[in-house]
């Protein structure tokens, strides 16, 4: 990573990730099957590879993987001089994707910068520049996910409202996803509201009961005709039917909605970026990733500090 710009590197992420971007169905999100598939067979060697339902599992599994590639590249590297240049060039790289609001690879470097194995090397982060430093310290309150991800929501929805203007934008998929899946624990069916109180309140607005404005003679024949009523129950009230359940048609907006909003970085946004592809760097970035299991990269960076 040390051998390429950053801006360079950046780049070639935000084109693979719009790429990506372009397999998610809107049937697999509305569906929310990643979660259905997630105890399924083990995911392919190759993340990128689409499946039948699984286009969001790609996403997941890119995200996954080039968090977990920054991550080994880093502990990988035994020099700590080195190993400190490798931190201050994922830094840098992570500062190109917020200037050029790809969200996506912005927050696999964040999540691979803060997780336990790098982390954990305090020796390596004192020697990190002044600059580096204090614009990871700057992207991180960015991606702070207090109130909900506040930050990256309101630069994502900038982004929608004006990205038209700005330029291009990919956005951070778990913002989606997490909003899915809240959406969804909302029930589908819900019971109507009943109307007895609003009927009895509207007859107290109008002024008196009947009863009081009518003459003895009309009172006996009302009463006479509310207690012969079908279905009359005390005082001659009607006793209601039992309430049909109705569609919950907020949560059908929320989540057609969401979708909306996510087609339109798919179709729009995710498309007005001018980069051009470096068939080295892609290649370097997509097919040739070293990539470490947890337990192996955790083994490692105690044997570094």
């Amino acid at each position: 990573i040390l051998y390429f710009r950053s801006e360079l590197i950046a780049q070639q992420l935000c084109i693979m990730e719009c790429e990506i971007l372009q397999r998610v169905s809107w049937q697999d999100l509305i569906e929310l099957r990643w979660q259905k598939k997630k105890r399924a067979a083990p995911p392919p060697a190759n993340p990128t590879s689409t499946e039948a339902g699984q286009s969001t599992g790609v996403v997941i599994r890119r995200f996954d993987q080039m968090s977990q590639w920054a991550v080994t590249e880093i502990i990988r590297t035994l020099d700590i001089q080195e190993r400190v240049l490798v931190v201050e060039k994922f830094i840098r790289v992570a500062l190109k994707c917020y200037h050029h609001a790809n969200f996506s690879t912005l927050m696999q470097i964040l999540f691979a910068l803060q997780s336990s194995p790098v982390h954990r090397l305090k020796q390596t982060w004192s020697l990190i520049g002044d600059y580096e430093y204090h614009m990871f310290q700057y992207l991180k309150d960015f991606a702070c996910p207090t109130r909900n991800w506040k930050n990256l929501r309101d630069a994502t929805k900038v982004m929608l409202e004006c990205g038209y203007q700005i330029g291009g934008c990919v956005p951070f998929l778990g913002l989606f996803l997490s909003d899915l899946v809240m959406n969804a624990e909302l029930p589908t069916f819900v019971r109507p509201r009943p109307l007895s109180t609003a009927s009895a309140s509207s007859s107290h607005t109008n002024g008196t009961t009947t009863t009081s404005t009518t003459t003895r003679g009309s009172s006996s024949t009302s009463t006479s005709a509310s207690t012969s009523s079908p279905g009359g129950g005390e005082g001659g009230l009607a006793v209601p039917a039992p309430a049909r359940l109705m569609v919950n048609f907020h949560k059908l907006r929320n989540s057609a909605g969401i979708i909306k909003r996510l087609i339109a970085f798919q179709t729009v946004l995710a498309h007005r970026y001018p980069f051009t592809k470096d068939p080295l760097v892609y290649s370097l970035l997509s097919d040739n990733l070293e990539v470490w299991d947890e337990k192996t990269v955790m083994a490692n960076s105690c044997k570094l500090e």
